[in-house]
């Protein structure tokens, strides 16, 4: 997707201080509440994503992603030597 190897890294660190735009901070900030506290998710949630210009179709991208993720994690944890840490 373009992104450099050193902006990863720096993402995986602390995504917080990894320059990102605020419309992707604000959507990585909002996957990452789904995925730990999904049921804490508000309208106001998605309030703020659509004020920063995100359109409906990218917000379900990233709840669809984010969900998949989940389940995804969720299987390799039934794989008795599963490489991944969830």
């Amino acid at each position: 997707m373009g992104v450099p190897g050193d902006t990863l890294d720096r993402i995986v660190i602390n995504d917080h201080q990894a320059d990102l735009a605020t419309r992707d901070q604000a959507l990585l900030d909002f996957a990452r509440k789904l995925a730990k506290r999904g049921p804490w998710l508000s309208g106001e949630d998605i309030a703020e994503l659509r004020s920063l210009r995100l359109s409906d179709e990218s917000i379900l991208e990233a709840v669809i992603v984010t969900a998949l993720t989940g389940f995804f994690c969720t299987l390799s944890k039934g794989w008795v030597h599963s490489p991944i840490s969830c």
